[in-house]
């Protein structure tokens, strides 16, 4: 799929900016609203195939692009939703989730610098909205610009205190506050020091995440259980969560293959063994699984150390 999403994002830069995008077609706009129906009922394949028909129907039109950039990024597939989150971008620069998903997708996917770049015109756009903010300082931390992460962390606690935000998520963003100051104030060389703390930014991730997943709040949660593995990719805790949440939208795949990376990193593990049972995996082992209205339970309560 990146290829045919590859070239139309050529054809696009070499065609030029395009000011405002046309209105659709009946057809289009009909397979549009078929795409976001789908999408409200949890049928995210369905929902996915429903904007590609669009896209094919109306290609000068972003909004669809933009549209499968959030399901492909929910379903972990960052560096295709990258692309297409880009072509919107392209096709209609004012675009501000087009932005702002390439600014999500674009780190998840490896790519630090784009991410940065992608998440300054997002807060360019919405430079009144917490998350735009937390998605550039992100960015900017995974692209060794601690600083800049720290003045977007500071952005994004203001937005969200002056918003009323609830006090969970307020304190998730000053932990990640606290994390990226310790990070801009760390010697440049770790030569002659002591192994590195548990990764607080993941810790504050996690948490994150379980109280999304307890609330029923799947897609938060699984957002969240994606940076946190980002941050801590040796976590097999974290990889158990990820997998929950993959599993309570029904992404019965992903689920199946973050328990088995938790497996190859914690064989022991008697929770990544129950979720490989319920993504279809390996044999029972016996253990009944957590229930879909609590938090995913792990065996240890944070993330593992980074290794040097």
């Amino acid at each position: 799929m990146r290829r045919p999403i590859l070239l139309l994002w050529l054809a696009a830069l070499v065609a030029g900016p395009i000011a405002r995008a046309a209105e659709p077609s009946a057809h289009a706009a009909a397979l549009e609203a078929q795409g976001a129906a789908r999408r409200r009922l949890g049928d995210a394949a369905g929902a996915l195939e429903a904007y590609r028909q669009a896209v094919r129907a109306a290609p000068e039109r972003a909004e669809p692009r933009a549209a499968m950039g959030e399901l492909l990024l929910a379903a972990g597939s960052a560096a295709d939703a990258a692309e297409a989150f880009a072509v919107a971008a392209r096709l209609s620069p004012e675009l501000a989730p087009a932005w702002c998903g390439l600014a999500v997708a674009a780190r998840r996917a490896g790519e630090a610098g784009r991410a940065a770049e992608a998440g300054r015109r997002c807060t360019g756009l919405r430079p009144d909205d917490a998350a735009a903010w937390r998605a550039l300082a992100e960015a900017l931390r995974d692209a060794g610009d601690a600083a800049g992460a720290v003045r977007a962390r500071e952005a994004e606690l203001r937005l969200a205190e002056a918003g009323g935000a609830p006090a969970a998520e307020l304190e998730a963003t000053r932990a990640a506050l606290a994390a990226d100051r310790a990070a801009a104030e760390a010697p440049a060389s770790g030569d002659g020091l002591e192994p590195p703390p548990p990764n607080a930014a993941a810790v504050a991730k996690l948490a994150q995440g379980d109280r999304a997943f307890t609330a029923g709040e799947y897609r938060a949660a699984l957002f969240a259980y994606q940076d946190a593995v980002y941050l801590d990719p040796g976590s097999a805790p974290a990889r158990v969560k990820l997998g929950r949440a993959y599993l309570a939208l029904r992404y019965a795949e992903q689920a199946l293959a973050q328990a088995e990376q938790a497996l190859a990193l914690d064989p022991s593990s008697a929770d990544a063994r129950r979720l490989a049972v319920e993504a279809g995996g390996a044999p029972p082992p016996g253990a009944p699984a957590p229930s879909a209205g609590s938090a995913p339970a792990t065996t240890d309560a944070a993330p593992s150390a980074p290794q040097p």
